[in-house]
């Protein structure tokens, strides 16, 4: 019983620290041994993790989510050896995965610009959490996914993930060895005369963000000029976390503004997550309250897009959930553990510039980023996004 209450004690301290100091997996992974390790079983190593990855990892756009759902009805027997095989075979399976793109594109080629917007902190739980799964800006979209399991509970392997999108899943530690081009989504647009624009609400420092997106992702542009923004929220560390109302405004007097196309534009936007408060208010902002804010400037900026009739595919692509209501594995805005309130991601695609689709197309079964990378090249190579 003491160690039951110390462990309660180590966790709360952990929970409140959190928003100063980054607990790795591995320290809360020695949290949870003490004194529950019948409570949350094979969670607390790193090849345990890695199978998390691999079963949300699920980038099987050809396939429905029967075959990729449930582990235990894959295996023989759910134990350490089956699911070490599970694991080899998937990451196996994955390194033979990649985007076919061909040398050139068709002959009659209508150029267009692309947006990939890439959201920290919010899941389709949060929004149901936030009451806001009704929000006019979801029909904005034309495409949507029954499920997208974004793989991860952090924003650098999240928006590595998604930038290398164009081959199939590798482990955390995979990623960090070292980039990848053929897999990289923005050199693969630069072959076809794409140049790529940054739009950050952050400075891009904490975790090394932006630095690892440049050596591990292709990454090479320079994030727009900030001086000019309105500061919405600071970060815990006290940095600013600047207007998305205003970044979105940026693109519509720059990007927007240009007479030709060809442009993709990668935004990282930070304005939900946890810890973030207002100038004269040390505690953390109500996340409903960000959350619908951010909902309604998207909508605006998804609203000036369609009536500036540039073509555009609008990407809407969050990198994990903030866990606000927790789950059996960890309790509320605890991530360590990437579980479905964490990985299932909302994420929506608009084809600016033509007609929206009468009825909104959910794509059916399990996916995850090699499905973005196909709609996106395919929408590249076949002119998809201009047909009627």
């Amino acid at each position: 019983m003491p160690m039951v209450f110390s462990f309660i004690g180590v966790l709360i301290g952990t929970y409140f620290l959190k928003s100063y100091i980054r607990v790795t997996s591995a320290v809360f992974a020695a949290l949870l041994t003490i004194g529950i390790s019948g409570f949350i079983k094979n969670a607390d190593t790193e090849r345990e993790n890695e199978l998390l990855t691999a079963r949300n990892a699920v980038c099987q756009p050809e396939k429905n989510s029967g075959e990729t759902g449930d582990i235990a009805s894959m295996l023989d027997v759910p134990n350490s050896r089956n699911l070490e095989k599970y694991v080899t075979a998937f990451f196996d399976r994955e390194s033979q995965r990649r985007t076919e793109m061909p040398d050139k594109l068709v002959q009659d080629f209508v150029p267009f610009d692309i947006i990939l917007l890439n959201i920290c902190s919010v899941s389709k739980d949060d929004i149901r959490f936030s009451r806001l799964e009704n929000h006019p800006v979801f029909s904005k979209f034309d495409i949507t996914f029954e499920h997208f399991n974004g793989a991860t509970s952090y924003s650098v392997p999240a928006s590595l993930r998604l930038l290398r999108a164009s081959c199939g899943q590798q482990t955390e530690g995979e990623m960090y060895k070292g980039g990848r081009p053929e897999c990289e989504i923005l050199n693969n647009l630069s072959n076809y005369g794409f140049s790529t624009s940054v739009f950050l609400d952050h400075n891009g420092i904490y975790g090394d963000y932006l630095a690892s997106l440049k050596s591990l992702a292709g990454l090479n542009a320079e994030p727009k000029a900030q001086e000019l923004l309105k500061i919405n929220f600071r970060s815990f560390d006290g940095s600013p976390i600047y207007s998305d109302a205003a970044l979105f405004e940026q693109y519509m007097n720059t990007v927007a503004k240009r007479s030709s196309y060809g442009n993709v534009s990668f935004f990282n936007l930070i304005t939900l997550h946890d810890g973030n408060h207002t100038e004269h208010d040390k505690r953390t902002a109500a996340y409903e309250p960000r959350l619908n804010m951010l909902l309604n400037d998207i909508n605006v900026f998804a609203e000036k897009l369609e009536n500036s009739r540039r073509n555009v595919l609008f990407i809407m692509i969050p990198e994990h959930g903030a866990a606000m209501q927790g789950d059996k594995m960890q309790i509320a805005k605890l991530r360590e553990i990437p579980t479905d309130k964490v990985t299932e991601l909302p994420v929506y695609i608009r084809f600016f510039g033509r007609p929206q689709f009468e009825n909104q197309l959910k794509i059916q079964g399990s996916h995850s980023y090699l499905a973005l990378s196909e709609i996106i090249m395919r929408t590249v190579t076949e002119n998809l996004s201009l047909r009627g």
